[in-house]
Formats: structure tokens, C-alpha cells, sequence
């Protein structure tokens, strides 16, 4: 579970509501595509919400981009990976087709 302030709530949800638009603010298309290319095993993805939570908590867009791009290749396509199986997790809940 990804955990975020109230503060930093309201940005998260703008960022997934752009994201459910198709409009992924935090990566770029290419980043996105490659992240999808080898999927990583999900024991694998243990441990990269706290990455994720690190990157939310920047005060800007720029810095979670910048976060987002310190990391290593490996560890970015995992964030990503989660990041996505949050969107299709929360899709589904709501009963939404998927991105």
C-alpha cells in the first residue's frame, strides 16, 4: 500500500485522474513502453512502494520527475509497473475499463 499525507493527497488524485485520461505526467511514453517490454515477477516489485511513496512526496512535478529519474533502470520500471497496477486496481474497483 502506497501511503501519502492529506496534503499530498490532492495532488495524487490529480495525478490519477490525468493518468486514467491517458496523460502520465510522471513518465514518459518511452519509459512506460520499455517498463511493459519484460514485465518484472512480483516478488520483484517488494519494497518499490516506498520508492513510489518517496517520488509523491516531492513538493513539484519537476521533482518527482527528477526523483523518478535518479533512480536506477531497473528500479524505474518497477515503480512504474506499480504505479500501473494501481490505475488498473482502481479501474477495476470502480467497475471502469482499463487505460
Amino acid at each position: 500500500m502506497v501511503l501519502v499525507s492529506k496534503v499530498q493527497a490532492e495532488a495524487v488524485e490529480y495525478l490519477l485522474a490525468q493518468s486514467f485520461g491517458g496523460h502520465h505526467f510522471l513518465f514518459d511514453s518511452e519509459s512506460i513502453r520499455d517498463a511493459f517490454v519484460r514485465p518484472v515477477p512480483a516478488q520483484s516489485l517488494d519494497g518499490i512502494e516506498a520508492e513510489l511513496e518517496a517520488i509523491l512526496s516531492q513538493p513539484s512535478l519537476n521533482r518527482k520527475r527528477a526523483y523518478f529519474e535518479s533512480l536506477d533502470l531497473a528500479t524505474q520500471q518497477r515503480v512504474i509497473q506499480i504505479y500501473f497496477n494501481i490505475l488498473d486496481n482502481t479501474l477495476f474497483e470502480r467497475g471502469e475499463t482499463r487505460h
